[in-house]
């Protein structure tokens, strides 16, 4: 959302497009009218559909989403601290909407490895994550 262009586009309307609406704040009746939202229910069929398969192709062990965008600003955390780094890891729903008594312990060991791994690509650059 934070391209080059559409930072132009905020600066000249002094304030961002109305049209690119935040998934995680639309309104529930809006949802399926927004694109992202619309490419990962396809999604989320496609594997739903292959999930249901008697026979599974190989290597297929599910279907896990999570989120990684950049951020423009600092966050302020619960604990007073400010968090400034250049992108979010959204993790939450695999944090707080685990069926399985280990689904929080998994959310936590993807988050440490996503963190692991996206440290050592942005090392050397001004990039914190």
């Amino acid at each position: 959302v934070w391209s080059a262009a559409e930072r132009c586009k905020s600066d000249i309307r002094s304030g961002p497009d109305a049209g690119n609406i935040d998934p995680n704040y639309a309104a529930e009746d809006c949802l399926s009218e927004l694109p992202w939202n619309r490419v990962l229910t396809r999604h989320v069929r496609r594997f739903r559909s292959i999930a249901s398969r008697s026979v599974k192709p190989k290597g297929f062990v599910g279907q896990l989403h999570f989120d990684i965008h950049g951020r423009r600003d600092s966050i302020a955390c619960k604990d007073g601290s400010l968090d400034v780094s250049d992108c979010d890891i959204g993790l939450g729903a695999m944090l707080n909407m685990g069926v399985l008594p280990d689904d929080g312990c998994t959310a936590r060991r993807v988050a440490s490895q996503l963190f692991t791994a996206l440290t050592e690509v942005f090392q050397g650059t001004e990039f914190i994550v």
